[in-house]
């Protein structure tokens, strides 16, 4: 069980620098975008940007297959095992 937890932290850890390292590209290219906006809109007065998308959250299903990737092969714990703090 141990193992698992640090691999998940170190998974976190590289998503979060991931997650940073793509920031200032994320702020360019928004950037980027305005300033096509503001030049569609003086060539065409009556361009309408469509909505934007809303950000999608990943399902449950999504997020906890990386977990059961990492389960796999292994015993399944249950409530007995982990109150009674019984390794698996």
């Amino acid at each position: 069980m141990v193992e698992i937890v640090q691999e998940l932290k170190a998974q976190l850890g590289e998503t979060g620098a991931t997650f940073e390292a793509l920031r200032p590209e994320i702020v360019a290219l928004g950037d980027q975008k305005s300033a096509f906006e503001k030049v569609i809109e003086v060539y065409d007065p009556g361009f309408e940007l469509a909505a934007p998308a809303k950000a999608r959250r990943a399902s449950r299903v999504a997020e906890s297959r990386s977990g059961t990737e990492l389960l796999k092969g292994r015993p399944v714990a249950t409530a007995k095992h982990i109150l009674t703090n019984v390794s698996v």
